[in-house]
């Protein structure tokens, strides 16, 4: 490990216990990469994790009781610097859209190696916004038919754009 970069700290909002051990134990012998909390709710996130100051968050989205988008949303308002990083098995465009307004700057899918996500965490903490390529394409496509549209509604008339919009 490189002595003049800074490990990167990261907790852990997952239900999963198998998967959470998992991603705790990954971090934890990984050099540059320390694992300083991990929790199975969202509940006990927000009680904790404001206090520990992580720099990223990796949150399942499929949480019990409070969702990933409310938790984030919630830890954001009071840890603006912290980067959060969903790890989810869903992928449609509504879900992806409401975790990325909701604070989230990375959004990657639940099958990605251990490597691939360790490298997200990189990104995501050097001010990037890691994706699964999947995530990417839906992104993409939601412009390109946004696009679409409005160039489709740029020939109607004024009075044509009123009428749709009643």
């Amino acid at each position: 490990m490189d002595p003049r970069r800074p490990i990167i700290k990261v907790a852990i909002i997952e239900d999963d216990d198998p998967l959470r051990e998992a991603y705790v134990k990954i971090l934890n012998i990984t050099d540059g990469f320390r694992c300083i909390g991990d929790f199975r709710s969202a509940e006990a996130a927000l009680e904790k994790i404001p206090a520990l100051k992580p720099d990223v968050v990796l949150v399942d989205f499929l949480l019990p009781r409070m969702s990933g988008i409310d938790c984030i949303r919630r830890l954001k308002s009071r840890l603006p610097a912290t980067q959060f990083l969903v790890l989810t098995v869903k992928q449609d465009p509504q879900t992806i859209f409401q975790v990325l307004e909701a604070g989230a700057s990375g959004y990657l899918l639940k099958r990605q190696r251990p490597t691939k996500i360790l490298e997200a965490i990189e990104e995501i903490h050097g001010g990037g916004a890691p994706m699964s390529s999947a995530i990417a394409r839906v992104v993409v496509q939601h412009f390109h038919e946004r696009g679409r549209f409005r160039c489709e509604t740029d020939a109607l008339s004024k009075r044509e754009l009123e009428i749709l919009e009643l």
